[in-house]
């Protein structure tokens, strides 16, 4: 049985609020964070990384931003529909969901028929 080599990554921290820095690893590769998934994602990146001859320098940053700009169009969308993506939920009682299950048994509705005529998804 064979035991992993211990490995050294250096952390150099820049900012505390909102977490910030880089990780270094001992095959000279930096990888800059920004917050802690990001610093936990970084941390994965360099232990299942084989030593590379050059480092690579990625910016975390770039994805902060297209996060950014993905929830500004989720936020234009749901302005240009009225702010209205769904309607409230609606919880029918039991003994609706017996009726209503009955009525699809005998053949009396389709399921999105009961569903309509309920006022609920299907």
């Amino acid at each position: 049985m064979s035991t992993a080599e211990p490995r050294r990554l250096t952390l150099d921290v820049i900012r505390v609020d909102p977490l910030e820095g880089r990780l270094h690893g001992d095959d000279g590769h930096v990888r800059p964070f920004l917050g802690w998934m990001d610093l936990a994602r970084g941390l994965e990146e360099l232990l299942s990384r084989q030593p590379s001859i050059s480092p690579i320098i990625t910016d975390p940053r770039e994805d902060h931003r297209r996060d950014l700009e993905r929830s500004m169009m989720t936020d234009q969308q749901s302005k240009m529909t009225g702010g209205q993506s769904r309607r409230s939920q609606r919880f029918l009682p039991p003994s609706e969901k017996y009726e209503i299950w009955i009525s699809l048994l005998r053949g009396e509705y389709t399921i999105a028929a009961a569903a309509g005529q309920s006022g609920v998804d299907r």
